[in-house]
């Protein structure tokens, strides 16, 4: 009888531990989300919040949403799913750090950079980046056919590719045609 109050007991704390931890992310959610300019409440209701951070906390497009839908595939589309779980964290991330060793922490360890993105006086950066998060823009174009919405065209595409923005295959932000180096991480282009 001792033992099974023993694990009573153990099981109320642990509990209780989970339900304060969750509460306390849901905040820092909210917190992030209004600091990206999103009402906060849309933290708050399940797989809708995904959706959001995807659309316009992260700011990439919303077939990497979609792609988390595959998770109930075995196997591969799991690792769809996780691929594309860990670029829409990663997207957060870079909004809220220009470090590039930070964005892989804060992508790995997300709910841990989550209480820091809510609850710190890290600032949101709401300027332009690929809108594919780690991966470059051409190549999602190039893998869904160049028929994304955002291109037009294969003879527009080739013939604005001189004048479209570049984005760093290390970190994602901007950055001009004829540069040699990141500005923000200094990876080599």
């Amino acid at each position: 009888m001792e033992i099974l109050m023993a694990f009573a007991v153990v099981f109320l704390f642990v509990m209780l531990f989970s339900f304060v931890l969750a509460i306390i992310g849901i905040i820092a959610l909210y917190k992030t989300f209004e600091k990206a300019g999103v009402e906060g409440w849309k933290a708050i209701i399940p797989f809708y919040n995904y959706y959001v951070m995807t659309k316009d906390v992260a700011k990439i497009e919303e077939f990497w949403f979609f792609l988390l839908l595959l998770a109930i595939v075995p196997v591969i589309g799991q690792l769809i799913a996780a691929v594309a779980m860990f670029n829409i964290h990663y997207s957060v991330v870079r909004r809220f750090s220009e470090a590039s060793d930070i964005r892989v922490l804060g992508t790995i360890f997300f709910p841990i950079y989550v209480l820091f993105s809510g609850f710190g006086n890290l600032k949101y950066d709401n300027s332009e980046m690929s809108r594919n998060g780690f991966f470059q823009d051409s190549t999602i174009d190039n893998i869904r056919g160049g028929s994304g919405k955002y291109t037009g065209s294969t003879n527009s595409t080739s013939s604005s590719s001189s004048t479209s923005s570049k984005f760093c295959k290390n970190c994602g932000n901007k950055v001009n045609e004829n540069d040699k180096f990141c500005q923000s991480c200094g990876n080599k282009l």
